[in-house]
Formats: structure tokens, C-alpha cells, sequence
């Protein structure tokens, strides 16, 4: 009896870590999510920005 209910505890205690481990990793993915849509919408910004560009390339005498 006394066998039993310590292996039940043995699985239960391992169950538990892996669980905290699983919330460690996921507590760390919504941090990583936010800087991504927050580099997303950095990149957004830049793209609105019409700043005529240098053309670059072949130049011809009349250029």
C-alpha cells in the first residue's frame, strides 16, 4: 500500500514540474509575440514614409 501511494506521488510530483516548466516557456512566448508585433509595426511605419529615393543604376549622359 505504502509503495503505491509513494509511486503516485513520485508521478505526481513529476507532472507538477513538468507543468511549471511548460508555463515558463509559455510566460516567455507572449513576451516574445509582443516584440514581434511591435517590430511589425515599426516596419509598418517605415513602409508609410514616401521619401522620394536616389535612383541608382546605368546613368546617361543627359542624367
Amino acid at each position: 500500500m505504502f509503495a503505491k501511494i509513494r509511486a503516485l506521488y513520485v508521478d505526481t510530483l513529476d507532472l507538477k514540474l513538468e507543468i511549471e516548466a511548460i508555463k515558463k516557456k509559455l510566460s516567455h512566448q507572449s513576451q516574445n509575440i509582443e516584440l514581434v508585433f511591435n517590430y511589425l509595426e515599426e516596419l509598418m511605419d517605415k513602409k508609410d514614409d514616401k521619401t522620394p529615393r536616389k535612383t541608382i543604376g546605368f546613368k546617361t549622359k543627359d542624367d
